[in-house]
């Protein structure tokens, strides 16, 4: 297994992934704690810096970069300094842009986390501002969508899609979806996970499994039970449920469950856009041309690796391969 998963990492390089999702921009403020405010109970932050990092799909995006893989990202941004902002962060690494439109008096979908702490401490959230575009796109621009995925899916070795609610994925693209052929094609989808059918693999965390199905996971009993049943309503022949300190459980048609343990520490420092790295790295794997088990393995590596780190994280292939060649030892 160990020597497969080395060999699928080197297998990753220029496999061109296309990433179709919400694009959201993820604004870290971070504060020096000061004082308490004479006008009401709360702390004053003293500001210290500010970094804006890709978020939601867009995070997708360069993870699939990250790994050497080549993304093709297809999306909107809204006509604002956000969306500048995001299409510089990419230029600036190399992937393509000429895939995601601006879409006039839309707003960018953003996150706001403020941290806080002392100058000798780690900084902490302590509050985050969202500010969503929930609206439906303009017919015209789902048409373009539409268009430009009949143009991209022709190129590409696998579909990733990142669907966090915020438009982008809506009835047109499911339905162009349902009918892709010859490619993989991953899903990652918060809310809607159960309108999607006939999809290679989706990647839900448990949460996720639990709204998509109404019903509790309070044993392994339970969660087995969950996966076969959410594998049957989108029939597909995989289904990857990622599931924090508890690892993965990777369901295949014909076969057992496969439950994989957690890689590394469990004390877990951040989860802020670890699955998608997961599906980014089960859409590259799969490009790569690894089967179900191979991939899923790969990406609990990387998931264990991502959560280590503050923010949105990506993983190389160095990182991947350091972790491989201390289990060989």
């Amino acid at each position: 297994m160990i020597q497969r998963l080395t060999d699928l990492v080197g297998g990753l390089s220029g496999r061109r992934v296309l990433v179709v999702g919400d694009l959201v921009a993820d604004d870290y403020i971070y504060g020096r704690t000061d004082r308490i405010s004479r006008e009401a109970p709360v702390l004053i932050l003293k500001f210290v810096s500010q970094t804006l990092l890709p978020g939601g799909a867009a995070n997708a995006v360069m993870n699939v970069r990250s790994l050497g893989a080549a993304p093709v990202p297809c999306g909107v941004v809204g006509d604002d300094d956000m969306g500048v902002a995001l299409r510089e962060i990419f230029q600036r690494n190399s992937i393509d842009c000429s895939h995601l439109l601006t879409v006039p008096y839309r707003s960018t979908t953003i996150k706001t986390r403020i941290l806080a702490g002392g100058i000798h401490t780690t900084k902490q959230q302590v509050i985050r501002i969202d500010r969503e575009t929930k609206e439906p796109l303009p017919a015209e621009i789902i048409r373009e969508i539409i268009c430009t995925l009949n143009l991209l899916i022709k190129d590409v070795d696998a579909v990733m899609v990142s669907d966090y609610g915020y438009g982008m994925v809506g009835e047109a693209v499911k339905k162009w979806l349902a009918g892709v052929e010859d490619v993989p094609v991953v899903v990652d989808s918060r809310y809607d996970l159960l309108d999607f059918h006939g999809i290679t693999l989706a990647t839900p965390n448990e949460e996720e499994v639990i709204w998509a199905l109404g019903r509790s996971l309070e044993s392994i009993d339970e969660l087995e039970e969950a996966g076969w049943e959410l594998i049957d309503k989108l029939n597909s022949p995989a289904l990857l449920i990622t599931r924090g300190s508890s690892g993965m459980s990777l369901f295949m048609s014909g076969k057992s469950v496969e439950h994989i343990p957690i890689c590394g520490s469990d004390e877990i420092a951040d989860v802020t856009g670890a699955g998608d790295t997961v599906a980014a790295v089960v859409a590259a794997a799969l490009a790569a041309g690894a089967d179900y088990s191979l991939a899923a393995h790969l990406a609990n590596i990387a998931g264990g690796i991502v959560v280590m780190k503050r923010g949105p994280g990506t993983v190389t292939p160095e990182e991947l391969l350091d972790v491989l060649r201390e289990d060989k030892q």
